[in-house]
């Protein structure tokens, strides 16, 4: 069930500290794996082994789960991503962006945005506050999400029964797309995605529908071809299994790179590993000049579950160019 790893699964680095305090956080993903593997709560605490890389300063598992049981954890264990759909029906019923305290207008000010990408999930970054400015009138949002979905559903055949009725017609809104958008997905058994699915609509299939982006693999060559002004991964990062190596790839295209990451004290059964503060220093060492925005994001406590994210999230602005970083700041 379980492997040994060897090297800091970020930067590969060998050297690390064992970390005494074997506790894990409880969550409904340590729940689930639990309940569906049929072990105990002790059982997982003791198996699961954490250490802190010396080098990028990360937290990992030194022993984890092996790729049999990674495979099950992220597409029938808990195959549906819960922060990124309650983002999208946030943004279907109410109209509420995801809870990034109004970053995306913060970035307007500083930088032209008018090719942006983002990898991981479709439903946790800047696409939604795009889109919502492509619209343009507030109350066309429900109506625009409802239409895709039912879009969607109604291409999906019920094997069920002999005849299948024929399904109405959905006319889907036009709208005037201000932004051209890309979306990066991988292969990793780490992250969300074949069975990322609520109310017969896949996250990806309904992503495409509602922000209309390209899609691209992230091992694709010609994904590479393609330059960007502005680059995110919201809480993605920790999900990849060249994380760095992909990091690094997309700060040769993008003149700004968001990283937006978990930074608790202790990593998540979900996660093979999770970023501290200090992530800033190894990025500045490796000449990746980055300005950590956290203080400036104000998010919205009552949708924070009154959770300190100022503790335990880092917002970081990411550029190769030194230049770029300094004319943000001024």
């Amino acid at each position: 069930m379980f492997n040994r790893i060897n090297k800091c699964p970020f930067c590969k680095s060998k050297k690390s500290k064992k970390i005494a305090d074997k506790k894990l956080i409880r969550n409904f993903y340590i729940e689930e794996i639990i309940s569906d593997l049929n072990i105990s709560y002790k059982f997982l605490e003791k198996n699961l082994e954490s250490k802190k890389c010396q080098t990028c300063f990360s937290i990992y598992y030194s022993r984890w789960f092996n790729d049999f049981y990674k495979k099950k954890i992220f597409l029938s264990i808990y195959g549906q991503h819960n922060m990124g759909w309650q983002n999208l029906y946030d943004f279907k019923n109410i109209g509420l962006t995801p809870n990034h305290g109004g970053l995306f207008e913060k970035l307007k000010k500083k930088i032209k945005i008018k090719k942006y990408g983002e990898y991981g999930c479709p439903f946790n970054g800047l696409m939604f506050d795009m889109v919502k400015e492509e619209i343009k009138k507030p109350y066309n949002v429900k109506k625009f999400v409802k239409h895709n979905m039912d879009h969607l559903r109604n291409k999906v055949r019920n094997f069920n029964t002999k005849k299948n009725k024929k399904k109405k017609v959905v006319n889907i809104p036009k709208i005037k797309r201000l932004y051209e958008k890309f979306f990066v997905i991988d292969s990793s058994h780490l992250i969300w995605g074949k069975n990322d699915i609520s109310e017969n609509c896949s996250s990806l299939g309904l992503a495409d529908k509602i922000f209309d982006f390209k899609i691209y693999d992230a091992n694709e060559k010609n994904l590479y071809k393609n330059k960007f002004d502005l680059f995110g991964f919201f809480m993605t990062l920790d999900h990849c299994e060249d994380a760095l190596g992909l990091f690094k790839k997309i700060l040769s295209m993008s003149k700004y790179v968001i990283l937006h990451a978990h930074t608790n004290k202790q990593i998540t059964a979900q996660h093979s590993f999770m970023f501290t503060k200090n992530i800033k220093k190894f990025l500045k060492r490796r000449r990746i000049y980055n300005l950590d925005i956290t203080e400036t994001i104000q998010k919205d406590p009552s949708r924070n579950k009154g959770i300190n994210y100022k503790n335990n999230e880092i917002y970081l602005l990411c550029s190769k160019n030194k230049n770029n970083i300094y004319s943000y700041k001024v």
